[in-house]
């Protein structure tokens, strides 16, 4: 039986610099042939799992208590990291992999070149980055391998060349007035994957301090796998232990009133104070409890047997 929901999460500057990840760059690769066949070299692999190791160290994860976390590489050579985010509906999980992707998209941080995972890469996850990304270096416990192989699918294009930068993403937007936020979730939904909805929602957060984190919806061809523009923000403001939410502003691209829907609605009243104000409109505003009345909490799982 669940008794205590203390999350499992640091909230340090462990939680935003990724320590041990921030050593002199890696080299290209230079052994051609060897990068003909698929290999990668053994440091640069580990170097971006420890990164991974690192994020995993913001999880929210009071309900499985097993912390995990992805970074992912991108072409220019920023870092993005992406944690483990669970909600007493257990069906709106935020796993690592979807939430550092759905950061790198929303900062417009693209293509990614490699993906490390601190647990062995499941079908789900190459279902998730199958719809996502054409090709990448996949790192994990067990090795590294390409997308494509590890697919089965022939390569569209060549094994995609690793950068010499290494710089670790900083998502937080310096300070503001409060009548950014909606200009600033209208910025985000430009960068929104709608593929199958052609409805595009960016969502700028607030922080206690000041500074702001952005979001976009990010939809996948597999619906289960789509992650609203609210959830997309709040995953990257956990997976940097950011402070905590004093408002979150939700816009479409248009500049169209938008609510947020049920799901997160429930995520947000489980990651964000009560007080903090929920803004969709210039006239659209209630504060994070009056989302979901009557809704599930996670103190109700505590009486399961």
């Amino acid at each position: 039986m669940l008794t205590s929901f203390v999350p499992m999460v640091r909230r340090s500057g462990n939680c935003r610099i990724f320590p041990g990840a921030e050593a002199a760059s890696p080299s290209r690769i230079t052994d051609t042939v060897s990068y003909k066949r698929g290999f990668v070299r053994a440091d640069v692999a580990n170097r971006l799992l420890r990164a991974a190791e690192q994020a995993a160290f913001c999880s929210y994860a009071p309900y499985s208590g097993r912390p995990a976390g992805c970074a992912v590489w991108t072409a220019s050579g920023e870092v993005i990291g992406g944690t483990r985010v669970e909600n007493a509906s257990y069906g709106l999980l935020i796993d690592p992999l979807q939430n550092a992707l759905s950061t790198a998209f929303a900062y417009g941080r693209e293509p990614v070149v490699a993906i490390a995972l601190t647990e062995p890469f499941s079908q789900t996850d190459l279902a998730l980055c199958a719809g996502w990304i054409e090709e990448a270096w996949l790192i994990d416990p067990d090795g590294f391998a390409l997308l494509g192989q590890r697919l089965g699918r022939p390569a569209k294009t060549g094994p995609p060349m690793l950068p010499e930068a290494w710089r670790l993403l900083d998502p937080f937007l310096s300070q503001g007035e409060e009548a950014k936020g909606l200009l600033l979730a209208r910025q985000a939904a430009q960068r929104a994957r709608a593929p199958e909805s052609g409805f595009r929602v960016g969502c700028a957060i607030q922080t206690a301090d000041g500074r702001w984190v952005l979001g976009c919806n990010v939809e996948h061809a597999h619906w289960r796998h789509t992650l609203c523009a609210e959830r997309n923000a709040l995953g990257t403001l956990l997976s940097y232990g950011g402070p905590r939410a004093r408002a979150l502003y939700i816009s479409t691209d248009r500049g169209w009133p938008c609510p947020p829907c049920g799901a997160c609605r429930q995520v947000i009243v489980e990651l964000v104070p009560p007080e903090a104000e929920i803004v969709f409109s210039e006239d659209g505003r209630l504060p994070a409890s009056a989302l979901l009345p009557s809704g599930f909490r996670p103190e109700l799982l505590a009486r399961s047997p």
